[in-house]
This record gives C-alpha cells, structure tokens and sequence, in this order.
C-alpha cells in the first residue's frame, strides 16, 4: 500500500476498532484508495472481487472459513496471499485440499520478532 502498488485497498473486519486502527497507522498513503468494511470476511460478494486477495491477521481456522465461503469458480480466479498466525500445519493440509493442482508458494517474514509464514496461491490460468 506504502508504495502505491494497488489503487484500491479494501480492508474487512468485524472490528469497528480493528479498521480505525488501520486508518490512524496508515501513514503517506493516500486514503481515498483505502475502503473500510466492517463486516464478517466469509460475507464478501465474491463475483465483485479481482485481483489479489490478502488475509492476514488471524488464524488459520478464520482464513480456511473465509477461503471456504468463497465459490469455487471464484477461487479460482483469484490471486491468494494467506498469512495465518495459528493451526498452520491443520490450514496447509485443508488449504491443499481446497485448492488441488494450485502453486503454492510459501515465504517466510520476520514480524516483532516472530517469524511468519506467508503462502500465495496463484489462480488458474485457462486456456
């Protein structure tokens, strides 16, 4: 976001609190691409979203239920970037099984000390 790599950012959660936090730790961007959405995750209208999906924050049984409530022929589409911050052992194993035959890409980032995992989930190309 810092470096204007995406025009429009979205940022969901159930938290009035958690999203005005976004805003007051948001610094040199410009918020008029940020759009806040205080809602569940798992309630998007998945045949509006494009590009790339992130989910960061929470833990792996929260992003399988939001990966889940996503149709599958969306998912597909969609490029994902996946950080759960707990169960990452039981998310790899359902996250394989959610998106058979995809790339998954996994790097790891040192946050306050902690190492995480992050994986991106490519979509499929059709021919």
């Amino acid at each position: 976001m810092r470096e204007g790599k995406f025009s429009n950012v979205y940022c969901v959660d159930k938290s009035k609190a958690s999203l005005e936090k976004i805003l007051n730790e948001t610094k040199h961007v410009d918020l008029k691409s940020i759009t806040l959405i205080e809602s569940d995750g798992c309630n998007i209208d998945w045949k509006l979203v494009k590009g790339t999906v992130v989910i960061a924050g929470v833990g792996g049984n929260t992003v399988l239920k939001v990966v889940q409530s996503c149709p599958e022929a969306y998912r597909a589409c969609i490029t994902w970037v996946l950080n759960p911050f707990t169960s990452v052992e039981k998310f790899l194993k359902e996250i394989v099984q959610l998106m058979p035959n995809r790339n998954i890409e996994m790097f790891e980032a040192k946050e306050k000390g902690r190492l995480r995992l992050i994986f991106r989930i490519l979509p499929i190309v059709r021919s």
